[in-house]
């Protein structure tokens, strides 16, 4: 079992690290805007994916920050956000990178979340 130290460390180590994911994914986005190579121009896009583009854009630097700082609010928008690219995908298939990896992304992450957040919570006795 884990000792109250890497307990008290586990949780925060896997926001943070989510928190970077997050902060290249919505470098990515940007770079959808700016020409990066390797990234399907913003202008042949079609409009659904233009839109999806522009709000995780926004978006996803309050997930990367709100992560960073551990706060409720950051993990909240999180699940939001992953749900909402999740949906997309299934909704309009390929919109922008590939959907298998982002599907397969996120669904590891929350299920690794909720298994860390189980396994470092305090048991309580209060009935």
């Amino acid at each position: 079992m884990l000792g109250s130290t890497a307990k008290a460390l586990v949780v925060p180590v896997m926001l943070r690290l989510l928190s970077i994911a997050f902060l290249a994914s919505c470098l990515q986005h940007w770079g959808a805007f700016m020409g990066m190579p390797n990234v399907v121009p913003f202008e042949d896009m079609p409009l659904h994916a233009q839109v999806a583009t522009i709000v995780f854009a926004v978006i996803k630097p309050f997930v990367a920050v709100g992560l960073w700082l551990l706060a409720s609010w950051g993990v909240i928008l999180w699940v939001l956000i992953a749900v909402a690219e999740i949906g997309l995908h299934a909704v309009y298939g390929p919109v922008f990178f590939d959907p298998l990896a982002v599907t397969v992304f996120h669904g590891v992450t929350m299920a690794l979340y909720l298994t860390v957040a189980w396994l470092t919570a305090e048991p309580t006795t209060d009935i």
